[in-house]
């Protein structure tokens, strides 16, 4: 039993059964749980996506996301949708439950951008139904922001919500 301040939760050894064709040697960068109890979880393995049942049973594994680091499930209109981002490839998906990409933003226009530095988004965050944001950052700007020193293209604000890249 793990005792937490928000709770005690029981570890289950062998949840999962991973299939021998997953990649398993690599991070995860998100988990989501959908409304019909699925589990999502999103790794840098091939296939990155893996949905799991409530009991451990591997429903469908799917999507080519080598650097796989950004998972966040939305409601829109009472549909599921994920923003996936991978900060290898610089690709910021939006797809159904069961990866049709829906939409594809493209990285921001910024000099930095411009001048030819690599695109490598970490997070896509949604406020509401008005915007979403994509977050980057490298570990020397993420070290610039604990010393105090925040660069000036840390955040981008990329597009206005449903506007299509």
């Amino acid at each position: 039993m793990l005792e937490t301040p928000l709770g005690r939760y029981r570890w289950h050894d062998k949840w999962v059964n991973v299939p021998s064709r997953t990649n398993t040697g690599a991070r995860t960068h998100g988990v989501v749980v959908t409304r019909r109890g699925e589990i999502l979880i999103f790794h840098q393995g091939n296939p990155a996506m893996l949905v799991y049942s409530q009991n451990g049973q591997l429903l469908s594994a799917w999507g080519d996301y080598p650097g796989a680091h950004g998972l966040t499930l939305v409601v829109e209109n009472d549909e599921e949708f994920l923003w996936l981002v991978d900060d290898t490839t610089g690709n910021v998906h939006k797809t159904t439950l069961d990866g049709h990409i829906v939409q594809r933003l493209a990285a921001p226009v910024h000099a930095a951008y411009i001048a030819g530095r690599k695109f490598s988004p970490i997070q896509v965050a949604v406020n509401g139904s008005s915007y979403l944001q994509i977050l980057r950052a490298t570990a020397l700007e993420v070290a610039g922001v604990l010393k105090g020193n925040v660069p000036d293209f840390h955040f981008d604000k990329v597009h206005e919500k449903g506007e299509r890249a």
